[in-house]
């Protein structure tokens, strides 16, 4: 089983020589900056196999195709169950992979729901174990297979960001219409403009708005009631398909949760391996930086699963926290006939520290050996 998904990571600076950097989606909300994006290939586990950089304004869904023979030419390509979410989810994209004899197991976007508005409405759905907030229900419909979900925690969300943005609406507009009534606001083109804010301020509790009209008593507004309906019955729903053989509901959405670990691996490169923000100019060291870090998440995520075998809640950052108050040190004496010995010194492990490496079954180097110098530039020897 196969993760893929797509971030991205910004420059500081102009970046002018930097072919790949360009202005698009930010995942760091920073709009403004130049940026690349990373593309990563993950198991299930979390454990790297492949990855690679695009254009700072490529669209998500034009990535596949490179993504697959990339990953083909390393790896081989039987028994391979692709995962991403719909970002990256076109018809064309899953003609690919069934004409490369892959699975796929994938979100869909938003909009296909109202495909499935009597299944929402049915009543037959199954609490997925140990989740008592999900419940999924398995649809078959032209040789495919869906998986319809539903959250009952995201649900609750949903619902509040809606109410929020249509009470910000249905406010302003009752204002605007107070200040055409009252003749504060007369002219029509002064009128429409401030409507037009309102769209650009509220954009998606203005799609619920069937019309707006100008009356002598004001604005007169009416909402899509069917919309707001159907907005109602899909909170917290979203679908997955498939074309595994699989008929358990409650496997395959479990399957597709995997995609945390990717989430994972991007909030580790950014916030404990510094992948952003690139400061380098030239496109070596740039290529170089990523590089780097993607082999530095390959031993933090063995690091991981070591740390997973030996049960236990510790995690990669705590251990390298620790283990970094252990420092090499120099100590140096002066001697009688002339030049000078260095004492290099493990300093000595604090009780967690010890702990740590207790559990993980290591142990420090032996104290190096001391070196003689005859001034501090001449070395000439150990004892």
């Amino acid at each position: 089983m196969l993760l893929y998904d797509l971030t991205s990571t910004y420059f500081e600076g102009q970046a002018g020589e930097i072919p790949a950097a360009r202005r698009g989606y930010s995942r760091d909300s920073r709009p403004d900056a130049l940026q690349l994006i990373l593309a990563m290939v993950v198991t299930e586990e979390g454990l790297p196999l492949s990855y690679e950089v695009f254009e700072g304004n490529r669209a998500d869904v034009t990535t596949l195709e490179e993504i697959l023979d990339s990953v083909e030419r390393k790896h081989g390509k039987l028994g391979r169950v692709w995962v991403f979410d719909r970002g990256i989810v076109s018809q064309e994209n899953l003609n690919l992979l069934r004409s490369r004899g892959a699975s796929y197991l994938v979100a869909t976007p938003k909009r296909l729901l109202t495909q499935f508005q009597k299944d929402l409405l049915a009543k037959d759905w199954t609490q997925v174990a140990n989740h008592p907030q999900i419940e999924v229900k398995r649809i078959e419909r032209d040789g495919e297979l869906y998986v319809l979900t539903r959250s009952l925690a995201r649900a609750e969300k949903e619902r509040a960001m809606r109410q929020r943005v249509l009470k910000g609406l249905r406010k302003d507009l009752a204002k605007l219409s107070h200040a055409v009534r009252s003749g504060r606001v007369r002219r029509k083109e002064l009128i429409y403009t401030r409507l037009g804010r309102l769209a650009e301020r509220w954009p998606s509790a203005w799609s619920y708005l069937k019309d707006v009209t100008l009356t002598d008593s004001g604005l007169v507004w009416r909402w899509d009631r069917k919309k707001l309906r159907n907005a109602w019955f899909q909170e917290g729903a979203y679908l997955l398909r498939t074309n595994l053989q699989e008929h358990d509901p409650e496997k395959l959405w479990l399957q597709y949760m995997q995609l945390i670990e990717i989430e994972a691996v991007f909030r580790t490169l950014k916030s404990e391996l510094n992948l952003r923000p690139i400061f380098h100019r030239i496109q070596s060291r740039v290529e170089a930086h990523i590089l780097i870090a993607f082999l530095a998440y390959c031993l933090w995520v063995c690091l991981k699963q070591k740390l997973r075998s030996l049960g236990g809640s510790l995690t990669p950052a705590q251990v390298l926290h620790t283990l970094k108050q252990i420092l090499m040190v120099e100590v140096w004496f002066d001697l009688r006939r002339g030049g000078q010995i260095c004492l290099p010194r493990i300093t000595q492990p604090e009780a967690p520290a010890q702990l740590i490496l207790h559990r993980l079954g290591w142990s420090l180097p032996e104290q190096p050996p001391p070196r003689i110098y005859r001034d501090q530039t001449r070395f000439v020897g150990t004892t």
